[in-house]
């Protein structure tokens, strides 16, 4: 739902507890046509630093092995504070200041992705794990959106960042059947995510908001033509994580433990994938590492690796 601004985040739809989310930032002062956010939010305000430290710390002395970083507009962190600040400071005094294993970005705009917050990935403890949203690769679509780039922008820092980044996970959200999106556009749109090391994407049909500007652009397309695309891009998904999972199955990835039953253990890697395996006394929110990984059914098993 666009209007709660929730898709610029990740859905964690098995998020548990192990790993909790610390909100820096809040609104946002872009004016995407589609979305409500700025009108619900209002401009882009962030948690001053040194309280996003202190909060983190709260978060490590409970025992939790992870922190995802959240925001309506992540990127925008710490513009607007008065001792100005930003996501590559946030993530250097969070390294600094916090021994927590993990920290994760939950979004990110394509703009807003600087050389200096990719180099900060060669630290481990940043999760190799970025999303951002491209939401078309047509630039028409995307000037009426009111995105600010253009596609060839959004190619290369996604090349930069697979060039930068080992093995990363990039995560995206596509919104079908925006105003004026034609054959071609859509073309163009499936042509760009078949070409991208995406790993997963998030997809939408557009859906009109009364206070936004989109909702008077005419020429929407019809339904029948908007589930089309919507199956056509739901199986590149599918297509793109097996692709993804398959070239894992000769790594050793740790978990953080989030699931737990007798047969079972499962939980989320750093480069965001779900993975299962068998049952260890391992306790839910520690790091377990596993190998022998293959997929079965769109997932991850493997068997716990003791250390050696």
């Amino acid at each position: 739902d666009m209007v709660t601004g929730e898709e610029t985040t990740p859905h964690y739809g098995y998020y548990s507890r192990s790993r909790p989310f610390l909100k820096v930032q809040d609104g946002c002062n872009f004016r995407c046509s589609y979305c409500s956010v700025p009108l619900a939010r209002g401009r882009s305000t962030s948690v001053p630093l040194d309280e996003v430290i202190k909060n983190a710390r709260q978060i490590e002395e409970n025992g939790y092995n992870e922190i995802v970083l959240t925001g309506i507009h992540l990127g925008m962190y710490g513009h607007d504070l008065h001792h100005r600040s930003d996501v590559a400071l946030l993530l250097r005094e969070m390294l600094g200041k916090t021994r927590i294993p993990r920290i994760r970005l939950s979004s990110l705009e394509v703009n807003e992705v600087t050389e200096e917050i990719l180099e900060l990935f060669a630290v481990a403890r940043i999760c190799n794990h970025l999303h951002i949203p491209l939401q078309s690769g047509s630039n028409k679509v995307l000037g009426k959106m009111g995105r600010k780039y253009t596609k060839e922008q959004f190619v290369s820092v996604i090349e930069k960042i697979a060039g930068m980044v080992p093995n990363v996970s990039i995560g995206t959200d596509i919104i079908v059947g925006f105003p004026g999106e034609d054959e071609h556009d859509f073309d163009e749109t499936e042509k760009l995510i078949r070409e991208l090391p995406f790993t997963y994407l998030h997809v939408f049909p557009y859906s009109p908001r009364p206070d936004t500007a989109a909702y008077h652009f005419p020429d929407r397309p019809g339904k029948d033509i908007v589930e089309k695309r919507l199956e056509i891009v739901a199986l590149l998904n599918k297509q793109k994580k097996n692709e993804y999972l398959k070239g894992q199955t000769d790594r050793v990835l740790d978990i953080i433990v989030e699931e737990k039953d007798g047969k079972y253990i499962a939980g989320t890697s750093r480069n965001y994938l779900k993975i299962r395996a068998a049952s260890s006394d391992a306790e839910k929110g520690t790091i377990v590492n596993i190998g022998s990984l293959s997929v079965i059914d769109d997932l991850l098993c493997g068997d716990v690796v003791k250390h050696p």
